[in-house]
């Protein structure tokens, strides 16, 4: 996972422009290795790289929260992040503090985020099951966009396949991927939740008032540490991701 930064307090940030020699030429500087001999290329060419510095002249305009959209202005406080898009590229991120910091399915390029994703929504709306209806479909919810993801790494792999014409073991590995999470978006649907309310006392059944009111109240605390466990019992199985 990509490394938050938080920094404490902005700076003005200026363009950055090449240092002239005496010649008006950029200026260049070698590149060298830990042990101070310069680096090179397979001909035996030095690595040079420019000398730059930042034009007073030329101040950039600051940076914007990615999530509010708020201007971080000088001396505010602000985090930033690096994500990868490639073995290359990149992109950098930032966001104020009064925003909440990034989600982990916000920092991954994988087909991997929507699984994250998936995950941090269940978490988000646990605590308002309180029904097996409520469990069943959260838990098939759940389960469809995990084999969304196994279709994408079936996807994948079927390309791969028909780019070198036959199986190759990183094929194979992205198939055995889209297997698991299969396999584990069926244990996830097939999680089995129990009803309580059916048990709920009657006043009928009680012969005064006080006993049904005691009752009542046992009945209501064992109902919440009823519900508890069964929203654990899908939280847990949801979080059992198999790759």
């Amino acid at each position: 996972m990509a490394r938050i930064h938080t920094v404490k307090s902005a700076q003005q940030r200026y363009r950055t422009v090449p240092v002239l020699d005496e010649t008006g030429q950029p200026k260049v500087t070698p590149v060298t290795r830990p042990n101070g001999s310069p680096k090179t290329t397979k001909t035996g060419r030095a690595i040079t790289r420019r000398v730059t510095m930042a034009d007073k002249t030329q101040p950039l305009p600051n940076h914007s929260c990615g999530k509010c959209g708020t201007e971080i202005k000088v001396g505010d406080p602000y985090r930033w992040v690096k994500t990868k898009s490639g073995p290359y590229g990149g992109q950098t991120k930032y966001r104020c503090m009064t925003c909440p910091t990034w989600r982990q399915s916000e920092l991954s390029s994988s087909k991997m985020a929507g699984i994250y994703a998936a995950q941090e929504d269940l978490s988000d709306n646990i605590d308002t099951f309180e029904s097996v209806d409520d469990l069943e479909g959260a838990a098939q919810a759940f389960a469809d966009q995990v084999r969304e993801v196994a279709e994408e790494y079936r996807e994948s792999q079927q390309n791969m396949v028909d780019g070198f014409g036959h199986d190759t073991s990183m094929s194979d590995e992205l198939g055995e991927k889209a297997d698991s999470l299969d396999d584990w978006a069926n244990d996830v649907e097939s999680t089995s939740f129990v009803d309580f309310e059916d048990d709920e006392p009657e006043e009928t059944d009680y012969p005064d008032e006080d006993t049904f009111q005691l009752a009542y109240e046992e009945w209501e605390m064992n109902r919440e540490t009823h519900w508890e466990e069964q929203r654990n019992e899908l939280q847990n199985a949801a979080e059992d991701c198999p790759v």
